[in-house]
Protein backbone atom coordinates (compact mmCIF):
# COMPACT_ATOMS: atom_id res chain seq x y z
CA UNK A 1 0.00 0.00 0.00
CA UNK A 2 2.02 3.01 -1.24
CA UNK A 3 1.70 6.44 0.34
CA UNK A 4 -1.45 8.19 -0.93
CA UNK A 5 -0.85 11.83 -1.87
CA UNK A 6 -4.52 12.68 -1.39
CA UNK A 7 -5.86 10.32 1.30
CA UNK A 8 -9.22 10.53 3.02
CA UNK A 9 -7.92 9.18 6.34
CA UNK A 10 -4.61 9.84 8.08
CA UNK A 11 -3.63 7.08 10.54
CA UNK A 12 -1.27 8.50 13.14
CA UNK A 13 0.94 6.06 15.07
CA UNK A 14 3.25 7.62 17.69
CA UNK A 15 5.99 5.29 18.91
CA UNK A 16 8.67 5.43 21.56
CA UNK A 17 10.84 2.33 21.93
CA UNK A 18 8.04 0.26 20.46
CA UNK A 19 9.96 -2.20 18.29
CA UNK A 20 8.19 -5.09 20.05
CA UNK A 21 4.70 -3.89 19.09
CA UNK A 22 4.87 -1.59 16.06
CA UNK A 23 4.56 -4.31 13.39
CA UNK A 24 1.32 -5.65 14.89
CA UNK A 25 -0.13 -2.14 14.91
CA UNK A 26 0.92 -1.54 11.31
CA UNK A 27 -0.42 -4.90 10.15
CA UNK A 28 -3.79 -4.06 11.66
CA UNK A 29 -3.86 -0.96 9.45
CA UNK A 30 -2.69 -2.84 6.35
CA UNK A 31 -5.53 -5.32 6.91
CA UNK A 32 -8.23 -2.63 6.94
CA UNK A 33 -10.98 -3.09 4.39
CA UNK A 34 -10.74 0.67 3.78
CA UNK A 35 -7.58 1.66 1.91
CA UNK A 36 -7.93 5.36 1.05
CA UNK A 37 -5.52 6.31 3.78
CA UNK A 38 -2.00 7.32 4.69
CA UNK A 39 0.03 6.02 7.64
CA UNK A 40 2.22 8.41 9.60
CA UNK A 41 4.60 6.85 12.12
CA UNK A 42 6.01 9.45 14.50
CA UNK A 43 9.13 8.21 16.26
CA UNK A 44 9.43 10.18 19.49
CA UNK A 45 13.15 9.67 20.04
CA UNK A 46 13.29 5.86 20.20
CA UNK A 47 16.60 4.29 21.22
CA UNK A 48 15.65 0.68 20.44
CA UNK A 49 15.20 -1.10 17.10
CA UNK A 50 11.97 0.71 16.20
CA UNK A 51 13.24 2.24 12.96
CA UNK A 52 15.07 -0.83 11.72
CA UNK A 53 12.00 -3.01 12.37
CA UNK A 54 9.95 -0.91 9.92
CA UNK A 55 12.76 0.03 7.53
CA UNK A 56 11.18 -1.99 4.71
CA UNK A 57 7.98 0.07 4.86
CA UNK A 58 9.91 3.33 5.08
CA UNK A 59 12.03 2.43 2.07
CA UNK A 60 8.99 1.36 0.02
CA UNK A 61 7.12 4.52 1.02
CA UNK A 62 4.32 2.40 2.46
CA UNK A 63 4.41 4.66 5.50
CA UNK A 64 5.62 8.16 6.26
CA UNK A 65 8.27 8.06 8.98
CA UNK A 66 8.90 11.20 11.02
CA UNK A 67 11.58 11.33 13.72
CA UNK A 68 11.73 13.87 16.51
CA UNK A 69 13.67 14.12 19.76
CA UNK A 70 11.74 12.79 22.73
CA UNK A 71 9.02 15.32 23.57
CA UNK A 72 6.13 13.10 24.61
CA UNK A 73 3.02 11.53 23.17
CA UNK A 74 1.02 14.73 22.68
CA UNK A 75 3.89 16.43 20.87
CA UNK A 76 4.32 13.40 18.59
CA UNK A 77 0.63 13.35 17.69
CA UNK A 78 0.61 17.09 17.06
CA UNK A 79 3.62 16.78 14.74
CA UNK A 80 1.73 14.16 12.74
CA UNK A 81 -1.43 16.26 12.64
CA UNK A 82 0.56 19.09 11.06
CA UNK A 83 1.73 16.69 8.33
CA UNK A 84 -1.59 14.88 7.87
CA UNK A 85 -3.33 15.23 4.51
CA UNK A 86 -6.52 13.32 5.29
CA UNK A 87 -9.96 14.72 6.00
CA UNK A 88 -10.19 12.35 8.98
CA UNK A 89 -7.75 11.34 11.71
CA UNK A 90 -7.35 7.89 13.22
CA UNK A 91 -5.00 7.76 16.22
CA UNK A 92 -3.39 4.41 16.98
CA UNK A 93 -0.83 3.86 19.74
CA UNK A 94 1.90 1.45 18.73
CA UNK A 95 0.92 -1.25 21.25
CA UNK A 96 -2.75 -1.37 20.22
CA UNK A 97 -4.52 -2.74 17.13
CA UNK A 98 -7.51 -2.01 14.90
CA UNK A 99 -9.99 -4.62 13.68
CA UNK A 100 -10.45 -4.90 9.89
CA UNK A 101 -13.71 -3.04 9.19
CA UNK A 102 -13.36 -0.23 11.71
CA UNK A 103 -12.16 2.57 9.44
CA UNK A 104 -14.53 1.63 6.61
CA UNK A 105 -17.56 1.70 8.89
CA UNK A 106 -16.53 4.96 10.55
CA UNK A 107 -15.82 6.76 7.29
CA UNK A 108 -19.23 5.68 6.02
CA UNK A 109 -20.76 6.90 9.28
CA UNK A 110 -19.24 10.39 8.95
CA UNK A 111 -19.32 10.94 5.19
CA UNK A 112 -22.40 13.23 5.25
CA UNK A 113 -22.03 14.59 8.79
CA UNK A 114 -20.29 17.52 10.44
CA UNK A 115 -19.39 18.16 14.08
CA UNK A 116 -19.75 14.45 14.86
CA UNK A 117 -17.05 12.17 16.26
CA UNK A 118 -17.42 8.49 15.39
CA UNK A 119 -16.61 5.87 18.01
CA UNK A 120 -16.75 2.08 18.23
CA UNK A 121 -16.80 -0.49 21.00
CA UNK A 122 -13.44 -1.98 21.94
CA UNK A 123 -11.75 -4.95 23.56
CA UNK A 124 -9.74 -4.58 26.76
CA UNK A 125 -6.80 -7.02 26.70
CA UNK A 126 -4.99 -7.59 29.99
CA UNK A 127 -1.51 -8.89 30.69
CA UNK A 128 -2.94 -11.97 32.39
CA UNK A 129 -4.42 -13.02 29.04
CA UNK A 130 -8.00 -12.13 29.84
CA UNK A 131 -10.07 -10.01 27.47
CA UNK A 132 -13.27 -8.06 27.96
CA UNK A 133 -15.45 -6.36 25.36
CA UNK A 134 -16.35 -2.85 26.40
CA UNK A 135 -19.73 -1.91 24.94
CA UNK A 136 -20.19 1.87 25.00
CA UNK A 137 -23.71 3.06 25.74
CA UNK A 138 -23.93 6.78 25.06
CA UNK A 139 -27.53 6.72 26.28
CA UNK A 140 -29.19 10.01 27.11
CA UNK A 141 -26.49 11.23 29.47
CA UNK A 142 -25.00 14.62 28.71
CA UNK A 143 -21.77 13.70 26.94
CA UNK A 144 -19.80 16.61 28.36
CA UNK A 145 -20.83 15.61 31.88
CA UNK A 146 -19.75 12.05 31.20
CA UNK A 147 -16.29 13.00 29.92
CA UNK A 148 -15.72 15.42 32.80
CA UNK A 149 -16.11 12.57 35.29
CA UNK A 150 -13.97 10.15 33.26
CA UNK A 151 -12.81 9.12 29.80
CA UNK A 152 -14.62 5.94 28.73
CA UNK A 153 -13.11 5.22 25.34
CA UNK A 154 -9.55 4.68 24.04
CA UNK A 155 -8.23 7.09 21.46
CA UNK A 156 -8.14 4.52 18.65
CA UNK A 157 -11.87 3.84 18.94
CA UNK A 158 -12.33 7.35 17.51
CA UNK A 159 -12.47 8.74 13.97
CA UNK A 160 -12.56 12.54 13.93
CA UNK A 161 -12.35 15.27 11.32
CA UNK A 162 -8.89 16.81 11.05
CA UNK A 163 -10.27 20.34 10.94
CA UNK A 164 -12.10 19.85 14.25
CA UNK A 165 -8.91 18.76 16.01
CA UNK A 166 -6.90 21.61 14.52
CA UNK A 167 -9.55 24.19 15.45
CA UNK A 168 -9.45 22.94 19.06
CA UNK A 169 -5.66 23.35 19.18
CA UNK A 170 -4.67 19.68 19.04
CA UNK A 171 -3.35 17.83 22.08
CA UNK A 172 -2.09 19.66 25.17
CA UNK A 173 1.64 18.94 25.17
CA UNK A 174 1.93 19.61 28.90
CA UNK A 175 -0.24 16.57 29.66
CA UNK A 176 1.57 13.24 29.96
CA UNK A 177 -1.71 11.30 30.23
CA UNK A 178 -5.43 12.00 29.73
CA UNK A 179 -4.49 14.15 26.76
CA UNK A 180 -7.20 12.52 24.65
CA UNK A 181 -9.94 13.06 27.26
CA UNK A 182 -8.84 16.70 27.49
CA UNK A 183 -9.18 17.11 23.72
CA UNK A 184 -12.63 15.49 23.67
CA UNK A 185 -13.81 17.81 26.46
CA UNK A 186 -12.62 20.87 24.52
CA UNK A 187 -14.41 19.61 21.41
CA UNK A 188 -17.61 18.97 23.38
CA UNK A 189 -17.46 22.53 24.67
CA UNK A 190 -17.39 23.60 21.01
CA UNK A 191 -20.65 21.75 20.29
CA UNK A 192 -19.21 18.53 18.81
CA UNK A 193 -21.00 15.29 19.72
CA UNK A 194 -20.12 11.59 19.75
CA UNK A 195 -22.04 8.90 17.88
CA UNK A 196 -21.33 5.18 17.96
CA UNK A 197 -20.96 2.62 15.19
CA UNK A 198 -22.18 -0.80 16.33
CA UNK A 199 -18.89 -2.64 15.82
CA UNK A 200 -16.08 -3.83 18.09
CA UNK A 201 -13.43 -1.81 16.31
CA UNK A 202 -10.16 -2.12 18.18
CA UNK A 203 -8.15 -3.69 20.98
CA UNK A 204 -6.76 -1.65 23.88
CA UNK A 205 -3.97 -3.31 25.83
CA UNK A 206 -3.95 -2.58 29.54
CA UNK A 207 -0.51 -2.73 31.13
CA UNK A 208 -1.08 -3.09 34.87
CA UNK A 209 2.29 -1.88 36.15
CA UNK A 210 2.04 1.46 34.40
CA UNK A 211 -1.30 2.30 36.05
CA UNK A 212 -0.14 2.55 39.65
CA UNK A 213 3.32 3.89 38.84
CA UNK A 214 1.88 6.87 37.01
CA UNK A 215 -1.03 7.50 39.37
CA UNK A 216 0.36 10.70 40.88
CA UNK A 217 1.27 12.16 37.49
CA UNK A 218 -2.20 11.29 36.24
CA UNK A 219 -3.64 13.14 39.23
CA UNK A 220 -1.70 16.30 38.35
CA UNK A 221 -2.90 16.00 34.76
CA UNK A 222 -6.47 15.76 36.04
CA UNK A 223 -5.87 18.92 38.04
CA UNK A 224 -4.67 20.75 34.93
CA UNK A 225 -7.74 19.70 32.96
CA UNK A 226 -10.01 20.61 35.87
CA UNK A 227 -8.50 24.08 36.13
CA UNK A 228 -9.22 24.72 32.45
CA UNK A 229 -12.80 23.41 32.70
CA UNK A 230 -13.59 25.39 35.85
CA UNK A 231 -12.03 28.56 34.47
CA UNK A 232 -14.28 28.35 31.43
CA UNK A 233 -17.41 27.56 33.45
CA UNK A 234 -16.92 30.45 35.85
CA UNK A 235 -18.09 32.72 33.04
CA UNK A 236 -20.36 30.28 31.16
CA UNK A 237 -22.23 28.54 33.98
CA UNK A 238 -25.61 30.14 33.22
CA UNK A 239 -25.69 28.54 29.76
CA UNK A 240 -24.64 25.07 30.97
CA UNK A 241 -26.86 22.04 31.44
CA UNK A 242 -27.30 21.42 35.22
CA UNK A 243 -26.07 17.87 34.60
CA UNK A 244 -22.72 19.28 33.51
CA UNK A 245 -22.44 21.48 36.59
CA UNK A 246 -23.29 18.55 38.87
CA UNK A 247 -20.59 16.44 37.15
CA UNK A 248 -18.08 19.25 37.60
CA UNK A 249 -18.89 19.51 41.30
CA UNK A 250 -18.49 15.74 41.76
CA UNK A 251 -15.18 15.73 39.91
CA UNK A 252 -13.93 18.80 41.79
CA UNK A 253 -14.72 17.22 45.14
CA UNK A 254 -12.78 14.08 44.24
CA UNK A 255 -9.76 16.10 43.14
CA UNK A 256 -9.75 18.20 46.32
CA UNK A 257 -9.92 14.98 48.35
CA UNK A 258 -7.08 13.68 46.21
CA UNK A 259 -4.97 16.62 47.36
CA UNK A 260 -5.71 15.79 50.99
CA UNK A 261 -4.57 12.17 50.72
CA UNK A 262 -1.38 13.25 48.95
CA UNK A 263 -0.58 15.92 51.54
CA UNK A 264 -0.98 18.69 48.97
CA UNK A 265 -2.53 22.11 49.39
CA UNK A 266 -5.57 22.27 47.07
CA UNK A 267 -5.19 26.02 46.55
CA UNK A 268 -1.76 25.43 45.00
CA UNK A 269 -3.01 23.00 42.35
CA UNK A 270 -6.75 23.72 42.12
CA UNK A 271 -7.19 27.45 42.52
CA UNK A 272 -9.92 27.90 39.89
CA UNK A 273 -11.47 24.55 40.81
CA UNK A 274 -11.89 25.71 44.41
CA UNK A 275 -13.34 29.04 43.33
CA UNK A 276 -15.98 27.52 41.07
CA UNK A 277 -16.75 24.73 43.55
CA UNK A 278 -17.72 27.32 46.14
CA UNK A 279 -20.06 28.92 43.60
CA UNK A 280 -21.65 25.54 42.85
CA UNK A 281 -21.98 24.53 46.51
CA UNK A 282 -23.77 27.75 47.35
CA UNK A 283 -25.95 27.28 44.28
CA UNK A 284 -26.98 23.66 44.83
CA UNK A 285 -26.58 22.86 48.52
CA UNK A 286 -29.09 23.71 51.21
CA UNK A 287 -29.54 23.29 54.97
CA UNK A 288 -26.63 22.20 57.17
CA UNK A 289 -24.13 21.84 54.30
CA UNK A 290 -24.70 25.38 53.10
CA UNK A 291 -24.48 26.80 56.63
CA UNK A 292 -21.27 24.83 57.29
CA UNK A 293 -19.77 26.05 54.02
CA UNK A 294 -20.60 29.66 54.78
CA UNK A 295 -19.13 29.34 58.27
CA UNK A 296 -16.01 27.23 57.72
CA UNK A 297 -15.31 27.22 53.98
CA UNK A 298 -15.31 24.64 51.21
CA UNK A 299 -12.06 22.88 52.11
CA UNK A 300 -13.25 22.24 55.66
CA UNK A 301 -16.47 20.68 54.38
CA UNK A 302 -14.72 18.42 51.88
CA UNK A 303 -12.11 17.39 54.46
CA UNK A 304 -14.90 16.45 56.87
CA UNK A 305 -16.66 14.50 54.10
CA UNK A 306 -13.38 12.77 53.23
CA UNK A 307 -12.75 11.61 56.81
CA UNK A 308 -16.34 10.36 57.07
CA UNK A 309 -16.01 8.36 53.86
CA UNK A 310 -12.72 6.86 55.05
CA UNK A 311 -14.54 5.59 58.15
CA UNK A 312 -17.52 4.27 56.17
CA UNK A 313 -15.81 2.63 53.19
CA UNK A 314 -12.90 0.23 53.35
CA UNK A 315 -10.01 1.23 51.07
CA UNK A 316 -11.74 4.53 50.24
CA UNK A 317 -8.40 6.38 50.16
CA UNK A 318 -6.83 3.78 47.90
CA UNK A 319 -9.81 3.92 45.55
CA UNK A 320 -9.38 7.67 45.29
CA UNK A 321 -5.63 7.52 44.87
CA UNK A 322 -5.68 4.72 42.33
CA UNK A 323 -8.94 5.33 40.50
CA UNK A 324 -7.37 3.51 37.53
CA UNK A 325 -8.13 0.36 39.58
CA UNK A 326 -11.33 0.02 37.54
CA UNK A 327 -9.25 -1.40 34.69
CA UNK A 328 -7.94 -4.17 36.93
CA UNK A 329 -11.40 -4.90 38.33
CA UNK A 330 -12.77 -5.23 34.80
CA UNK A 331 -10.46 -8.20 34.17
CA UNK A 332 -11.43 -10.18 37.24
Amino acid sequence: MPVDSNPNVSVIIPVYNGARHILAALNSVFEQTYQDLEILVIDDGSTDETKSSIEHYIRNRTIQYIYQSNRGLSSARNAAIRSAAGRFLKFLDCDDILYPKQIELQVDHLKDQRNIISMTDHVLAFENGKEKISHIDLGKTNQLARFITGNFTPVHSILVETDLVKAAGGFDEQLTSLEDADLWIRLLFRGVQFEKVDYVGCCYRVFENSLSSHSDQMFFNKCRISERVNDFLLSAQDSMDPEVLEAVLLNNTRLIEGCFIRGLKPEKHLNKTLAFSEVLFLRYKTGFRKIFLQSFGLQAWIRLKHHWNCLRFKNYQNALRFDEIKWRNAAS
